[in-house]
């Protein structure tokens, strides 16, 4: 609009940028400026779109939740999948909390985990493993709102896992939040 500057963009450079991935016969993540040029590139075979939060960039290959430098790309810390897919991942300060669950292959097991780890290390804080479908987390303030079992968002105390509260729905699917 006119006379009205664009706010500075929430990331740990400073500058708009794009994260994406490349496939094909040599697949990678890269991080570009709004000018198409590359502000680095890594070569990762990437199972789902990588997610900026904050000074971390997270995304999947198939064994392992990722995390990765957003200024230079280099791989920070890994997460175990166990065989679970990727849904998604929030953050809050310091704590990124994502969540892993029965993927594509399906099964009669119904189970899901929910992290919560240190943004730069990936030291856990807390791990919960849920019977259910779990849909992406978020964490806002101190709190994880978590969809579960398509009819639940359990709210729950970001620091220690605990269960604060749970909305039920009975009338519509909860898949996110």
């Amino acid at each position: 609009l006119p006379g009205v500057r664009p706010a500075a963009p929430n990331n740990a450079i400073g500058q708009p940028m794009v994260v994406a991935t490349t496939h094909g016969e040599t697949p990678e993540v890269i991080a570009l400026g709004l000018d198409g040029v590359p502000i680095w590139r890594k070569a990762f075979d990437a199972r789902t779109r990588p997610e900026i939060l904050g000074d971390v960039i997270l995304t999947s290959r198939r064994d392992a939740v990722v995390a990765l430098d957003l200024r230079t790309g280099n791989e920070l810390w890994t997460g175990p999948l166990e065989s679970l897919a990727y849904v998604g991942a929030s953050r809050t300060g310091n704590t990124v909390l994502y969540g892993v669950r029965v993927g594509a292959a399906g099964g009669a097991t119904r189970v899901g985990h929910l992290r919560a780890v240190d943004a730069r290390t990936g030291r856990g804080i807390w791990d919960h493993e849920i019977a259910g479908v779990l849909g992406r987390p978020v964490a806002y303030g101190n709190y994880a709102f978590v969809p579960w079992d398509r009819q639940n968002i359990a709210i729950l105390d970001l620091a220690t896992g605990l269960e604060k509260a749970r909305l039920r729905s009975t009338d519509d699917v909860l898949a996110w939040v």
